[in-house]
């Protein structure tokens, strides 16, 4: 099951009619269902009350599974209340709980509401450690074996955690490269926005610098063109946070070559020459480069990207390793 908290809701309600908040909780209540024979009751029961959103998805052929299509669900919602402006948080487990589409109680729920109180933190849904150790997600995860989670492959200070990875979602889900490149400027600018609006206030920035980081990890690991920079959050940010932005593009330009973008390795020898700027680099920002790996090939008018297909999540990987 799944605790989701609408973030800032009490600014929402009072911004939005009824009909534009009616249709941000409809997001949250799309579902896919699992089994493909016609069941008399949906396999996911929805409770919604002020801010908060209740998911229980009863579990079909493996936990795994049905974790990676309620994720998948999440994701998809996620994206789409993103791009209204409207972040989320939350919490995902599986255990014991009472649902009829009325009443709801049980250990799982209590679990759900405290990843989603005490440990998420940031605008992400947090899958529960336990859960994730159980039912061995993160080897799957290492293995590839399995779309939509992200896990401790990232830099601090994401990697206390696996969560719901949308951005990969959404990719699984979009056909037209031109939705791709869509998709993550208007996510681009979502988040630019926010970190404008909310300089100087701290505890509602933080929800936004997460999203920053997320956004510009997810580019650099999933693009092999260092023009993808015109898709990378750079407006916004602080000193601190260019200059740190600046060395990561400085480090994604080496490891290009080495096909690898990872920005954990050693950055030790950036020289800083006292100009910080990006056109001081034009050697690490206007070239192409591709990777000896199979890729997919896509342009627009001043863009021209390659990435590696997405990871799918297979029905047959499941049934032999579970």
């Amino acid at each position: 099951m799944t605790f989701i908290d609408i973030l800032g809701f009490r600014d929402i309600v009072a911004k939005s009619s009824a009909a534009e908040i009616s249709a941000m909780l409809t997001l949250l209540r799309k579902t896919t269902e699992i089994s493909e024979v016609p069941q008399a009751r949906s396999e996911v029961d929805y409770y919604a009350f002020s801010d908060s959103i209740v998911r229980v998805r009863r579990i079909s052929n493996s936990v795994v599974e049905t974790i990676g299509v309620e994720a998948n669900d999440i994701g998809l919602a996620q994206l789409d209340l993103a791009h209204r402006g409207v972040l989320i948080r939350g919490g995902l487990t599986v255990g014991q709980v009472y649902s009829d589409g009325r009443s709801i109680f049980g250990p799982a729920m209590i679990r759900a509401y405290d990843l989603e109180s005490k440990d998420a933190i940031s605008p992400r849904v947090l899958i529960d450690p336990q859960v994730v150790q159980s039912a061995g997600i993160s080897k799957l995860i290492a293995s590839k074996k399995i779309a939509g989670l992200i896990g401790n492959m990232l830099s601090e200070p994401l990697s206390d955690g696996v969560v719901i990875d949308y951005l990969s979602v959404a990719l699984d889900e979009l056909d037209e490269d031109a939705d791709v490149l869509e998709m993550l400027k208007r996510h681009k600018e979502v988040i630019e926005a926010g970190l404008i609006a909310t300089s100087g206030v701290e505890r509602v920035r933080a929800k936004y610098e997460w999203l920053f980081r997320y956004h510009n990890r997810f580019v650099m690991k999933t693009f092999s063109l260092l023009d993808a920079r015109s898709l990378l959050v750079e407006k916004g940010l602080t000193r601190d946070e260019r200059d740190k932005l600046l060395e990561a593009k400085f480090s994604w330009s080496k490891e290009v070559n080495s096909g690898s973008h990872d920005f954990d390795d050693d950055q030790s020898d950036y020289e800083d020459n006292g100009d910080r700027d990006d056109d001081s680099h034009p050697q690490m920002l206007d070239f192409l480069y591709a990777t000896s790996t199979p890729h997919r090939f896509f342009s627009c008018s001043d863009l021209r990207l390659i990435y590696g297909p997405p990871n799918e999540l297979t029905e047959e990987y499941l049934t032999s390793s579970l």
